[in-house]
């Protein structure tokens, strides 16, 4: 019983040894379909909006998709509310691929482990979206 337990431990975390939430895999084309925004850009930091809610704030470096405002709202866990294991969790900092999801509020969503890729692993996928966006 321990070994299978762990078996599953292992089988959860990542490379980095962090928990991944399970979600099925996307195909660049679906990733594309389902993006209102595709940009290379840079989790810069959090902010508080008008709205009482925390947001991340993304820096574009380059849109490859969409129209992209000066700063971009990521949608974000609220301080003090609980997180689960589907959630997609990002840190101040991280530069890379962003497919995202325009919500109703305005804000932009990541809510799957690949609507982002850093930008050391991008390169290749950077390309293959440029040419299916007809860049």
């Amino acid at each position: 019983m321990r070994s299978l337990v762990l078996a599953a431990l292992i089988a959860l975390t990542g490379p980095g040894g962090a928990a991944m939430a399970m979600s099925a895999r996307m195909t660049t084309e679906a990733l594309v379909e389902t993006s209102s925004l595709i940009i290379v850009g840079t989790y810069e930091r959090t902010a508080t909006a008008d709205d009482g809610r925390t947001y991340g704030i993304i820096t574009a470096t380059d849109v490859l998709a969409g129209e992209a405002p000066e700063q971009i709202r990521l949608a974000i866990p609220q301080p003090g509310q609980p997180i689960n294991s589907s959630m997609a969790l990002h840190d101040v900092g991280q530069s890379g691929l962003w497919f995202l999801k325009r919500l109703k509020s305005g804000a932009y969503s990541a809510n799957h482990p690949q609507r982002f890729l850093a930008s050391d692993r991008a390169g290749a996928l950077i390309q293959e979206v440029e040419a299916l966006v007809g860049q």
